[in-house]
């Protein structure tokens, strides 16, 4: 592990990010949207053009919750990704850093042993 994976933790930090983004506009469409207002002749005919209306947004927004499930989907495979590569990288870090340690230890005694 060097400095590849580093670069590939850094590049998929990226692909997290764009891909909340995407969720995040998502979302803000889903609520930004508002049912249309319209002004209809008879109560019969109001009734039919608003449920027709209604079924419409209701297949719009299938779609968007769709669309949402999938991106939703996406995040969680990259934030898994993210996840054991940061993992992996603080393993390997404990690990140099452990034996750094060791290493200075041993350099210590040796010279103190010697002088």
């Amino acid at each position: 592990m060097g400095f590849d994976d580093i670069l590939t933790a850094i590049a998929l930090g990226t692909r997290l990010t764009k891909a909340v983004v995407s969720l995040k506009r998502h979302v803000d469409d889903l609520r930004s949207s508002a049912a249309p207002k319209t002004l209809q002749p008879s109560p019969i005919e109001a009734l039919d053009r608003r449920t027709s209306e209604l079924e419409s947004l209701a297949r719009r927004q299938a779609a968007r919750i769709s669309d949402l499930e999938t991106g939703l989907e996406d995040a969680a495979v990259v934030t898994t990704a993210l996840a054991e590569r940061v993992s992996t990288i603080f393993w390997i870090a404990v690990l140099s850093g452990t034996v750094a340690l060791i290493s200075l230890i041993l350099s210590i005694f040796t010279i103190a042993y010697r002088g």
